[in-house]
C-alpha cells in the first residue's frame, strides 16, 4: 500500500485547482476560503481589504462556528451539503461528526441519519485512492485532514486556534477540503459533509437540520435549510461570455451567473460542430473575491491547443457545491494566422515623368503564404496611412508607380501580406515631387453686387492635390486689360471686392485663374459680367378698384411704369392695427388680386410695393379699405321629420342642422293647424334638434317648418314644411 506521504505529494506537487488571480496582492488562499463559504451560506461574505492583504494574518478565531447547509433535490431524493463557518470547527466537526434530522412544517425534528457523519480515517481514503486513480479530490481531503500531526495534536482539546501559524495552516487546508467536496461528491461524503435523503415524495416540503453529534467547548450551532421536493432554484449561465480569436489560442472571458451559486466554472469544447463536447480542464476554474469590491469579478481561460482556421464551439457552465453543472453559456470562435510576413526593403523614392513617383524594394526571403505586396502613403511618417493599390502586387513585384501623388501626403511604405491579410511594413520612404503641370482653369464663377458697391464672388473649387490657390483679376470692360485684385495667391473660393456704383458705367467684368505650388498659373477663366445696380427705386402702383363681398374683397392697380420691375408686394392690416402683414408677393405683371382670407363685418387697410431686379422697393401705396359685409342668410334646416306618439298624446319633431354657426343661434318652429296660415310656434337652443307638441287635439292636421335665427338678426330659408294628421 502507498504511503500517506506518497499521496500527500502527489497532492501538492500542484495547486490542485485552477484560480484567477484576486486585485492587488489578496491571498489566493483566502480568496478561495471566502468564495466557498460564501456559496455554502447562499449570500455574500464581506471581508475587510486589509484582513485579505497580509496572507501571514489570517482572521481571528471567533471561538465559535455555525454549520451552513445546502440543499438540491430530484424527483425521488433530496441531496444534503453543509460545512462549519471556521476551519477549526470544521476540523472539530470531521472527528466527533454530525447528525441529520427532518421534520415536516409544523411537526418536531427526527434524526434521520443512521450513525455520526464523520470524516473517513486516512486507511479507507487511501484504499479508495487505489480505485479512482484520476481523483485528485480525495487527496485533497486526505491532505486537508491528516497531514500535520501538529494541527490533530492541538485541535484535541477543542479549544480555538490560538497560534498564528496554527491558524493560517488549518485555513489553508479547510479551503482545499471545501473545494475538494464542492467538485467531488466521494469527497464529499469521504469529509462528512454530504447526506442523500431518499425516503421523501414529490412536491413534499421538509425542513432538515444538521448539527454536531456531541456537544463539545467550542460551540458550533446547527444550520436549518427548507426543501420542496423535486423543486429547485434556477441554474443561470455565465452573463457576458466572449470568445477572443488569437493566433493558435482562443481567450475566454465570462462574468458570474446571476444569483451565482457555483464554487467554479468547467470548460467544454466542442470539434465536431456542436455534436460532441469534451471537458478542457481536470479541475474547475475558480473565480476569486477581489479586494477592491468596486471591481468585476471576471473569469477567464485560454485554450492553446487549436488549430488555425478550425471552428471551435465552447459550452462555460458553472458547478455548484453538488458537482452539478448549471446551465452553460454557449459561444464559438476560429484563431486565425496573426504573424506578419517577413519586411520588405525599401529604396528611397524618385520621381519619373511630371509628376509621378516610382518605389522600388528588395524582398531575399518569401513566406510560402505570402500573396504579394501592398502600397501605403500618408501625411505623416508615423501613423495615418491609407491603401494605394486595390488588390496586391504579386509576389515577385520589386516596384510600384505613383500616378497621382501629393504633397500632403510625401510618406510611403510597402506592405508584405500574407493569405491572412497580416502586413510586414517597411520603413517609411519620403518623397519630394516637382510639378510643372499647370491647373486646369477654373469654373463655375459667379457674384452678387448691392447697392453699397460691395461684390461678393464665389467659384468651384478645382480638384488638383497640390493646388495653392487663386489670383483674382478686374476690368471695366471686356476688352480692356484685367488688372490682378490680390497681392499674394487668394486661398479660398469665395472672394469679396468693394466697387464705385455711382458712376456711367453699366457694368464691371471678372476673370481668375488657378495657381499650384509650383506657382504655374492656369489658363483664365471665362469673363464674369455684372451689371451694377440701380440706385432709383421704382414708383410707387396705385390702386384703382376695389370690389367687397360677404366672402372676400377684389383689388385692382396700376402697376409701375419701370422696366426693371421685378416684383410687387402687396400688405394688409386691420383698421387701426399698427402692423402691416405681407398678404403676397406677386410678379411684376399682376394687376389683380382677391383676398378670400377674410372674415364679415371687419375693416381691412390694403398697400402695395413695386420692387426692381435690384431689390429696390418703391414707396407704398396709398392704402384703401374694405369691409366684407354679413348678408344676413344662413344654411336652411335639414330633415325634419314628426312622429305621433299617442300613449304620451304628442307629437315629436326632430331635424338636422350640419352648419357650425360661430356665433349666437337658435331655431324657431313654425306650426299650422288645418288650411290655417303657418305662424311662429316656439323656439329651442341651438344645442337641441327636438321639439315635442302637447298642445293638439285629435282628428286634426298640423304642418311644422323650421327656420334658423341668429343673435345679429340673420335668418335661414325655412326648411321644407312636415305635416301629419291625428287619428
Amino acid at each position: 500500500m502507498k504511503t500517506l506521504a506518497a499521496y500527500f505529494h502527489k497532492f501538492t506537487a500542484g495547486d490542485g485547482f485552477r484560480a484567477n488571480a484576486c486585485a492587488g496582492r489578496t491571498s489566493r488562499n483566502a480568496c478561495v476560503l471566502v468564495f466557498l463559504i460564501s456559496c455554502l451560506t447562499m449570500a455574500p461574505v464581506h471581508i475587510s481589504a486589509q484582513s485579505l492583504e497580509d496572507e501571514t494574518q489570517p482572521a481571528k478565531d471567533p471561538g465559535s462556528a455555525k454549520i451552513f447547509v445546502l440543499a438540491q433535490s430530484t424527483k425521488h431524493s433530496v441531496i444534503l451539503r453543509w460545512a462549519p463557518s471556521t476551519p477549526h470547527g470544521w476540523r472539530i466537526a470531521s472527528r466527533i461528526g454530525y447528525k441529520i434530522e427532518r421534520r415536516t412544517p409544523g411537526g418536531n425534528f427526527v434524526v434521520i441519519s443512521d450513525t455520526a457523519l464523520a470524516a473517513w480515517m486516512p486507511e479507507t481514503i487511501v484504499s479508495y485512492m487505489d480505485k479512482e486513480k484520476d481523483n485528485k479530490y480525495l487527496g485533497m481531503l486526505l491532505n486537508a485532514l491528516w497531514s500535520d500531526t501538529t494541527l490533530i495534536g492541538i485541535l484535541e482539546n477543542n479549544s480555538a486556534d490560538t497560534s498564528a501559524e496554527v491558524m493560517k495552516k488549518n485555513t489553508t487546508l479547510y479551503a482545499y477540503a471545501l473545494f475538494g467536496a464542492d467538485n467531488d461528491t466521494l469527497t464529499a461524503q469521504a469529509g462528512g459533509l454530504r447526506f442523500v435523503d431518499y425516503k421523501v415524495k414529490e412536491g413534499e416540503k421538509y425542513e432538515y437540520r444538521v448539527s454536531l453529534d456531541s456537544a463539545v467547548s467550542y460551540r458550533i450551532d446547527p444550520g436549518e435549510i427548507a426543501v420542496t421536493v423535486g423543486v429547485n432554484d434556477a441554474a443561470n449561465p455565465p452573463e457576458n461570455a466572449t470568445a477572443e480569436a488569437q493566433d493558435r489560442k482562443i481567450n475566454l472571458r465570462w462574468e458570474p451567473a446571476k444569483n451565482d451559486k457555483y464554487s467554479g466554472y468547467m470548460i467544454f469544447r466542442s470539434d465536431d460542430k456542436g455534436k460532441t463536447y469534451n471537458k478542457l480542464i481536470s479541475q474547475p476554474v475558480v473565480l476569486l473575491i477581489p479586494s477592491d469590491q468596486s471591481q468585476k469579478i471576471i473569469g477567464s481561460f485560454t485554450d492553446t491547443t487549436i488549430v488555425n482556421y478550425v471552428l471551435y464551439k465552447y459550452r462555460i457552465s458553472g458547478v455548484n457545491a453538488f458537482g452539478t453543472f448549471g446551465e452553460p453559456a454557449e459561444l464559438q470562435a476560429m484563431g486565425r494566422d496573426m504573424t506578419p510576413p517577413p519586411q520588405p526593403l525599401a529604396k528611397n523614392p524618385r520621381q519619373v515623368g511630371p509628376r509621378d513617383i516610382k518605389l522600388t524594394w528588395e524582398m531575399e526571403n518569401t513566406d510560402p503564404d505570402m500573396v504579394g505586396f501592398v502600397i501605403e502613403r500618408s501625411s505623416y511618417a508615423d501613423s495615418c496611412y491609407h491603401l494605394l493599390t486595390t488588390k496586391p502586387l504579386p509576389v515577385s513585384a520589386r516596384s510600384y508607380v505613383d500616378s497621382n501623388p501629393v504633397e500632403e501626403e510625401p510618406y510611403y511604405i510597402v506592405c508584405s501580406m500574407d493569405t491572412a491579410k497580416n502586413l510586414g511594413p517597411s520603413m517609411p520612404m519620403y518623397a519630394v515631387i516637382f510639378d510643372s503641370i499647370p491647373p486646369a482653369m477654373p469654373k463655375g464663377l459667379k457674384g452678387t453686387i448691392d447697392t453699397t458697391g460691395v461684390v461678393r464672388l464665389t467659384w468651384q473649387s478645382n480638384k488638383e492635390q497640390n493646388l495653392l490657390g487663386y489670383r483674382v483679376l478686374r476690368a471695366h470692360a471686356a476688352d480692356h486689360e484685367f488688372e490682378p485684385l490680390t497681392g499674394q495667391v487668394w486661398k479660398d473660393t469665395v472672394f469679396v471686392d468693394t466697387i464705385q456704383v455711382q458712376t456711367l458705367t453699366k457694368h464691371i467684368y471678372y476673370r481668375i485663374a488657378a495657381v499650384n505650388k509650383s506657382y504655374s498659373p492656369s489658363p483664365m477663366s471665362a469673363i464674369l459680367e455684372m451689371k451694377l445696380p440701380a440706385l432709383i427705386p421704382p414708383e410707387e402702383p396705385v390702386f384703382t378698384g376695389v370690389i367687397v363681398s360677404d366672402t372676400s374683397v377684389e383689388l385692382t392697380w396700376a402697376k409701375s411704369s419701370n422696366k426693371d420691375l421685378a416684383s410687387q408686394v402687396l400688405y394688409r392690416r386691420i383698421q387701426d392695427s399698427l402692423k402691416w402683414n405681407m398678404l403676397a408677393s406677386l410678379s411684376a405683371t399682376v394687376t389683380t388680386y382677391m383676398d378670400k382670407k377674410v372674415e364679415q363685418g371687419i375693416t381691412y387697410e390694403y398697400k402695395i410695393v413695386s420692387v426692381d431686379s435690384s431689390k429696390l422697393s418703391s414707396e407704398s401705396s396709398r392704402y384703401i379699405q374694405a369691409r366684407p359685409y354679413d348678408p344676413g342668410v344662413r344654411p336652411a334646416v335639414q330633415n325634419v321629420k314628426a312622429a305621433y306618439k299617442s300613449k304620451e298624446k304628442s307629437i315629436t319633431l326632430q331635424w338636422t342642422y350640419k352648419s357650425k354657426l360661430n356665433e349666437n343661434f337658435w331655431f324657431v318652429i313654425f306650426r299650422s293647424e288645418g288650411n290655417k296660415p303657418q305662424a311662429e310656434y316656439q323656439s329651442v337652443v341651438s344645442s337641441t334638434t327636438t321639439f315635442v307638441d302637447t298642445k293638439i287635439s285629435s282628428g286634426s292636421t298640423y304642418s311644422y317648418a323650421v327656420k334658423v335665427v341668429t343673435g345679429k338678426g340673420a335668418e335661414s330659408p325655412l326648411s321644407p314644411t312636415v305635416t301629419i294628421t291625428l287619428p
